[in-house]
């Protein structure tokens, strides 16, 4: 079963995933403990980045990671 993360999390906290670098609308899921899935991610301003830092920081956690979309892309403002 995949479970939201929290920004609140001490995992998001480690990796990044925090309300400075990333919307609250963001939907990023944990399954099994080493599975991690983003639905739908959005940077802030600050933000704009720090992807780059979250997915190493995730991969250096021994997270696998799931994307629903085939690819990812930076949205500009």
């Amino acid at each position: 079963m995949k479970v939201r993360l929290s920004q609140e999390h001490a995992l998001s906290k480690r990796v990044g995933f925090v309300p400075k670098h990333f919307k609250n609308t963001s939907r990023v899921y944990i399954q099994d403990g080493k599975k991690l899935y983003i639905d739908y991610i959005e940077a802030t301003n600050i933000g704009r980045g720090k992807f780059k830092d979250f997915l190493e920081a995730v991969h250096k956690e021994g997270f696998n990671l799931y994307s629903s979309s085939s690819s990812l892309f930076e949205k500009n403002h």
